[in-house]
């Protein structure tokens, strides 16, 4: 490649956000070698629609060649059919548990597409993610199987153990099968050891606050704008480390742009959860790329460091298929001694019997639950070993290691 692939990711991500067109340099030193990296990472973090958006109403007159041209708008189309029919089944969703008379909020993507994005193909989705109270989600589950939501073969453990040990529950089919569904009983993760945290929906009145968006003639509930950016902040910087991909940088600008968010009470909550240093690298993030915004930053906001600022941009575009194995080998590099290693090694390979409940059709309380573990050392060998081996070995996955360590030492440094 004509550029190192450090190089390659930044100037992808000024090509997809950079407010500033002109200085957008170096697209015509890229070679064949470097387009088809770019092409690569477009495809893993689904940003081929909004590239084309970018080639179509700002940067048409950028170098780029026309395989890559015709592969960004034949996704923005495909994108742009299929959330009509995600639309579909929001719709369906948001009847069944209405009916149920259970309340609910929709979570990030949908909200962000249907009401944010200049066109709701630019944002394509994964899943449909829905919050309900905790003491409802058994009954919401069962609710959305009953109207036509199906499992799915790969989570077919035990529902109640899903409410006991997950943020959400085992993830769905939608009634046509065309996307998955996440039901959640919190908006934010465990922690690793299984305990609970601060958790926004645990709040006084939080579900007297959310935001009633119209969508084809009905009121579909979304978090409130402040909630709503801690959410995206904190499911990206401390969920996934930034592997979740770039289109963090276009929700919440977007986001800013649609809607008035209170500043006061976004870093009350982001201090209650002990988040103000992940907000404030993701706002910086967005205001490299976005511009400046009407951010309330209060009296001494934290600096952040330009270095810091860079590697944290650059992990956003990750290497998606390796992002488990780099995860878990950067977490095994972190044990300081062959002890502390072989410790790390041997509780994934032999996870607490809730954890075998969640995958497995068995209960944790049952003797069956051992008959499970060579199932999940044959998925550990064949899945999750080569792509540990490869983030170990493998230059680039290397460099991600250590901006992910370089992540994790600021976030946890005590000032």
């Amino acid at each position: 490649m004509s550029l190192s692939l450090a190089d390659l990711k930044s100037l992808l991500l000024e090509l997809l956000f950079l407010r500033d067109v002109a200085a957008i340099s170096d697209v015509g030193k890229l070679g064949d070698a470097d387009w088809l990296e770019v092409k690569k990472m477009l495809a893993e973090h689904r940003l081929g629609p909004l590239f084309h958006w970018r080639l179509t109403h700002e940067c048409s007159f950028l170098p780029v060649p026309p395989s890559i041209r015709e592969y960004c708008e034949g996704s923005f189309r495909a994108a742009t059919i299929r959330s009509l029919g995600i639309q579909r089944e929001l719709l369906k969703l948001h009847r069944i548990l209405e009916s149920s008379g259970i309340r609910h909020v929709g979570l990030k993507g949908a909200r962000l597409a249907f009401f944010c994005y200049p066109q709701p193909g630019l944002r394509p989705m994964r899943d449909l993610d829905i919050l309900v109270p905790e003491a409802d989600v058994l009954k919401a589950f069962d609710a959305l199987i009953d109207g036509g939501c199906s499992r799915i073969d790969k989570y077919d453990g035990s529902a109640e153990a899903w409410t006991k040990h997950s943020h959400h529950m085992p993830p769905l089919r939608s009634p046509s099968r065309m996307i998955g569904v996440e039901l959640h009983r919190s908006l934010f993760h465990l922690k690793e050891n299984g305990a609970e945290g601060f958790e926004l929906s645990e709040l006084e009145g939080f579900w007297e606050r959310h935001a009633a968006l119209s969508l084809a003639g009905k009121k579909i509930p979304y978090l409130s704008p402040a909630e709503q950016l801690l959410h995206l902040i904190v499911h990206a910087v401390y969920d996934h480390q930034f592997n979740n991909g770039p289109l963090l940088i276009s929700d919440i600008g977007y986001l800013l742009q649609c809607e008035q968010v209170d500043w006061e009470a976004f870093w009350r909550l982001a201090k209650q959860g002990g988040h103000e240093k992940g907000a404030t690298l993701a706002l910086r993030m967005v205001e490299r790329y976005w511009g400046k915004q009407a951010i309330d930053w209060g009296i001494e906001p934290i600096a952040v460091e330009e270095d810091l600022l860079e590697s944290a941009c650059r992990l956003m575009l990750c290497d998606f298929e390796a992002s488990n194995g780099v995860r878990v080998a950067h977490a095994f590099g972190l044990r300081e001694d062959f002890r502390g290693k072989m410790a790390y090694l041997v509780s994934k390979a032999f996870p607490r019997r809730s954890q075998i409940a969640l995958v497995f059709p068995v209960s944790e309380k049952s003797p069956w639950v051992y008959a499970w573990y060579p199932v999940k050392w044959w998925w550990l060998m064949t899945h999750r070993l080569p792509g540990f081996l490869r983030a170990r070995k493998q230059v680039r996955l290397k460099a991600e290691m250590s901006g992910l360590g370089k992540l994790n030492d600021w976030l946890n440094r005590i000032e």
